[in-house]
């Protein structure tokens, strides 16, 4: 299931069918390139395209962070669509579970995404953060699965929208597994990662 704001859609032909259903149309744009108020119709967010920020993709962790800080990080960087890759999108800190976050997001004018198929399941976060050569191998084939390559295609295909987060809890992307989608969009969509 892809989960986009608020709102769930069920997976009928999957997060690409889904993506492509709510992205808005954004041919028509200004002279500064962005586009004229299109908003995702699920959550109601506006959608700010840029075109000299298409295929920029940024990472962020919110551990040590308030969400009022994190909102203002992605708000200077220009995201447009912050993409959660954790499995289960809760929070023990104060607004950074999925529905609070993604109405301080959208108050911001930033899309949220949930995108489930690139969570890290829970048994294999430990040996991750340590850097378990066989937890890595364990979450590429998270990746090479069907649903992590659809999953994948939809981080390119909002990327071709305006500048892209991928977001979860570690503040250092290496003992994350966003870095891991990371590498694999940027190999795929000749994209610049940039860490927040």
């Amino acid at each position: 299931m892809v989960e986009i704001g608020n709102s769930r859609t069920p997976r009928r032909g999957g997060a690409a069918t889904c993506l492509a259903r709510v992205l808005p149309d954004l041919s028509a744009s200004r002279a500064d390139g962005s586009a004229p108020g299109a908003t995702c119709k699920y959550d109601h967010v506006p959608v700010a395209s840029p075109a000299s920020t298409r295929n920029r993709l940024f990472t962020v962790g919110y551990e040590g962070r308030r969400a009022d800080e994190l909102v203002a990080i992605l708000t200077e960087a220009g995201v447009a669509t912050v993409v959660d890759v954790r499995l289960t999108p809760i929070s023990r800190k104060p607004g950074l579970s999925k529905t609070k976050l993604s109405a301080a997001l959208g108050q911001a004018g930033i899309r949220y995404v949930h995108l489930r198929e690139l969570g890290n399941p829970r048994d294999n976060r430990d040996g991750f953060r340590v850097g378990d050569a066989d937890a890595r191998d364990r979450y590429a084939h998270v990746l090479a699965s069907p649903e992590g390559a659809e999953a994948l295609h939809s981080v390119r295909t909002l990327m071709a929208q305006g500048p892209v987060a991928l977001l979860c809890f570690e503040h250092d992307h290496t003992t994350c597994h966003r870095q891991m989608v990371a590498d694999a969009v940027r190999d795929t969509a000749n994209a610049g990662v940039i860490q927040l």
